[in-house]
C-alpha cells in the first residue's frame, strides 16, 4: 500500500498506487499516481497521469499531464 503524510488527503476520484510515498500538504484532483514514485511536500497534482517510478520534487506543480515512467519533475 502507499504512505500518504497525515497532512496530505486523496480525495474520491484520485488513485495512488501501492508503495508510493506522498509528502505533506501534497494536493491531488482527479489523478492517478502509479506504484514506487515519490512526490515531495507542496507538490500539486491536477488532473493528470503520473506513471510509475516518478519522483516528484517539492513544489511542483502539474496539470492536464501524463508522465511517464521513470521521470523526475524538478521545480
Amino acid at each position: 500500500s502507499a504512505t500518504i503524510n497525515q497532512k496530505t488527503q486523496i480525495p474520491a476520484g484520485s488513485i495512488v498506487g501501492d508503495y508510493t510515498k506522498i509528502g505533506a500538504t501534497v494536493g491531488v484532483k482527479k489523478s492517478m499516481i502509479g506504484c514506487h514514485s515519490n512526490v515531495s511536500d507542496s507538490a500539486k497534482i491536477l488532473n493528470s497521469v503520473v506513471l510509475d517510478h516518478v519522483t516528484m520534487e517539492e513544489n511542483v506543480k502539474i496539470q492536464n499531464s501524463v508522465v511517464g515512467d521513470n521521470c523526475c519533475i524538478e521545480e
